[in-house]
């Protein structure tokens, strides 16, 4: 995929809301899941939609660590999306 080109990774699971209202998940898996290769120098963004009963209740950033991505190095191996912290709170 030609840099600049934006990729959309869509995916859902269930969260379950802390005492304090606030939800966090941790997201872990490879690119190849998605069907990616990366191979040069990437920002990561996004959003995610909160739901109940398919009903959209808000929509939230989404917050990633490491944000920026620089692959070009690493080419001949498969990179690996590690411990990217998803954390919303309530609306």
């Amino acid at each position: 995929m030609p840099s600049g080109e934006s990729m959309a990774i869509v995916d859902s699971f269930p969260v379950t809301p802390e005492k304090d209202g606030t939800f966090r998940k941790t997201i872990e898996g490879t690119w190849k899941t998605f069907e990616f290769t990366l191979t040069d120098k990437y920002t990561l963004s996004g959003s995610a939609l909160l739901t109940s009963n398919l009903n959209l209740l808000h929509t939230m950033p989404l917050e990633f660590s490491p944000k920026n991505l620089n692959c070009a190095a690493h080419a001949a191996r498969a990179p690996v999306l590690e411990g990217l912290p998803v954390t919303t709170a309530r609306p």
